[in-house]
């Protein structure tokens, strides 16, 4: 059964608010006119998440469509697209991570083209994606593309060190260690 915390919708942030105290004290000095002039001219943060994610949703359902016209056809009957677009799009619009945008944008894609994964790991995915923070996600990759490396790693220390110069970046082994956990 899925938690409350996996189905929370996402939140405003401080840039929200700035905006919404922004928009509402123009309106009060100018009895609304500049208030609405201020909500067209700038979007509110989550506004323009929404917008980007969507353009981006939909610039890969068009790819997809030009290779498959039936597409469109049999994605408003297939529940676990459905399932995999809406928790992307909840957890895209929690998130200002690009490399988090473009991985739950591959998973819908993928769950579109009928991917041979099970729902539920469809779903896990996007969990994942959403819970890790792109330092997690560089990990992983690490230990994907450098198996031979990782394999040859005579110690956790060891391992840490490979990680350091493979990628070039500074991380003190407790952070290596709470990133592995």
């Amino acid at each position: 059964m899925e938690s409350l915390e996996a189905r929370r919708l996402p939140e405003r942030n401080e840039d929200d608010v700035v905006h919404a105290i922004v928009k509402g004290g123009l309106s009060l000095a100018s009895f609304g006119a500049l208030g609405d002039l201020f909500a067209i001219l700038i979007k509110a943060p989550y506004e323009q998440r929404l917008e980007n994610w969507l353009a981006t949703v939909e610039m890969r359902m068009r790819h997809l469509a030009e290779r498959d016209k039936e597409l469109f056809a049999r994605l408003p009957t297939d529940a676990a697209f459905t399932t995999v677009l809406l928790s992307a799009t909840q957890a895209a619009l929690r998130t200002n991570r690009d490399e988090k945008v473009s991985l739950l944008a591959a998973a819908v894609e993928n769950s579109a083209a009928g991917t041979n994964i099970a729902e539920d790991l469809q779903v896990l995915f996007v969990r994942f994606v959403d819970e890790l923070m792109p330092s997690h996600i560089a990990l992983l990759r690490f230990l994907v593309v450098h198996e031979p490396l990782v394999i040859g790693a005579s110690s956790y220390w060891q391992l840490h060190n490979s990680y350091m110069e493979t990628l070039g970046v500074e991380c003190t082994k407790e952070e290596f260690k709470l990133l592995c956990n």
